[in-house]
């Protein structure tokens, strides 16, 4: 175990954004923002065990068969009983190659008339229904090219000599092909397919298709007749499960014959890692709700402070990912405020640096503040202004704007939500 753990692959915090950019690329409504600003706290190299059965079997079926008679040897009831199906040497197969082929089952073959024709070795023409005559291509039987003219193909009649039949109405009968009778056969179908299974020990959560398309390291092979289940000491789980899958497949193909099996096993690296969005807005946000006075009276000052560097409000937002202490003993020091670019959290713009401080000189808990209960996350703060600014600039004007957003924001949390239409309509 630890020998494969040495020898699985390693990704850096940057390697890992650059992967995850590659896999949004084929999403057109996926953001990148997270995988940009994301604070990776660990990554840990595991990896799971993937046992894979193919099961190579053979299946034999019989149909009814129709062939035109040339005079060709008849093998009839009367030389013998018909063998079963499984009797019948068809060949051997390539193995694990699927395949398909068909046979003749001895003593089921006889002569009889054939019944498209009643032997008389045409049938009625399929264009023209047996008259000898056709619709005109050209004028489409109307007899007329444009809106008087005579057509010059059909000459005014709207019909032309039949060219698949010859004007005769009749042609040769494709079932026996203008013999009259034919043979009749029971045809012995032989199919050869792989059937696969798998299973994992660990998805760690992961799409299985994901993990089927994994590049890993085989560790053992076994192809035989027969496979037995995998025996690790230590790994019970695959054991149970590698017995489970051979059951599954003995019982899932009774109606076919397992001539062969093989599995491997093999081990895939899973690399994952832990994560968070560490904006410091939304740190202080929480930190205006915390129990302890003291941790919601600096998170106060610390809004304060930013708000005096832009008192109107009208600098550019700038997030830069911030360094993150991860042996702080408390939450709230994350976040070094030295090394932050730090900007009041817009749902607090409406709020002046006074109203803030006196709030926490009076005690006043935040949990009951309407804005608390607003999306805190930057990115989503931001649509949602986005998606009202242009309408409030012109309903309201500029000086009203935020009150206006605040107020959309209450009347949509007051509208009633329905899971379809139909409950829309009720």
């Amino acid at each position: 175990m630890e020998g494969l753990q040495r020898d699985l692959p390693s990704l850096s915090d940057q390697e890992i954004r650059d992967l995850c950019y590659e896999y949004i690329q084929d999403y057109c409504c996926f953001g990148s923002k997270f995988i940009r600003d994301m604070i990776i706290t660990d990554i840990k190299n595991q990896f799971i065990y993937h046992y894979r059965l193919e099961s190579f079997a053979e299946k034999r079926e019989s149909s009814d068969a129709i062939f035109p008679y040339y005079g060709q040897p008849v093998d009839g009831p009367e030389n013998g009983p018909v063998p079963g199906l499984w009797d019948i040497p068809i060949g051997d197969p390539k193995w694990f190659t699927e395949e398909k082929r068909s046979a003749e089952i001895p003593h089921t073959s006889r002569v009889v008339t054939c019944l498209t024709c009643n032997g008389t070795k045409t049938v009625c023409c399929p264009r023209c229904l047996g008259t000898g005559m056709a619709q005109c291509p050209r004028c489409s039987g109307s007899g007329k090219d444009g809106e008087d003219t005579r057509c010059s193909v059909c000459d005014g009649t709207g019909k032309t000599s039949c060219w698949v039949c010859n004007t005769t109405g009749m042609v040769i009968c494709k079932t026996c092909s203008g013999n009259g009778r034919v043979k009749h056969q029971m045809q012995l179908d032989v199919t050869w397919k792989i059937h696969p299974g798998d299973f994992f020990t660990n998805t760690y959560t992961l799409p299985k298709l994901l993990l089927l398309e994994a590049e890993g390291k085989e560790i053992i092979r076994q192809e035989g007749q027969t496979v037995q289940p995998i025996h690790f000491e230590h790994n019970t789980i695959l054991n149970e499960g590698s017995a489970a899958l051979i059951a599954k497949h003995k019982s899932s193909f009774s109606d076919q014959k397992i001539l062969a099996q093989k599995y491997c096993d093999i081990i895939e690296p899973v690399i994952s890692r832990n994560a968070y969005f560490a904006a410091p807005e939304n740190m202080l946000l929480a930190m205006l709700t915390d129990e302890r006075c003291d941790i919601r009276t600096l998170a106060a000052r610390r809004i304060v402070n930013a708000m005096e560097i832009d008192p109107d409000g009208n600098c550019v937002r700038r997030f830069i990912i911030p360094v993150v202490n991860f042996r702080a003993t408390d939450y709230v020091d994350l976040n070094d405020r030295q090394a932050c670019n730090v900007t009041p959290p817009i749902i607090l713009r409406h709020m002046s640096s006074h109203e803030l401080l006196q709030m926490m000189q009076d005690d006043v808990p935040m949990d009951g503040r309407d804005f608390i209960k607003f999306p805190s996350h930057t990115q989503a703060v931001e649509r949602i202004v986005k998606l009202v600014t242009e309408a409030s600039r012109k309903r309201v004007g500029p000086q009203n704007r935020d009150g206006f957003i605040t107020a959309t924001l209450k009347s949509r949390k007051k509208m009633p939500q329905f899971e379809s239409k139909k409950d829309y309509k009720k």
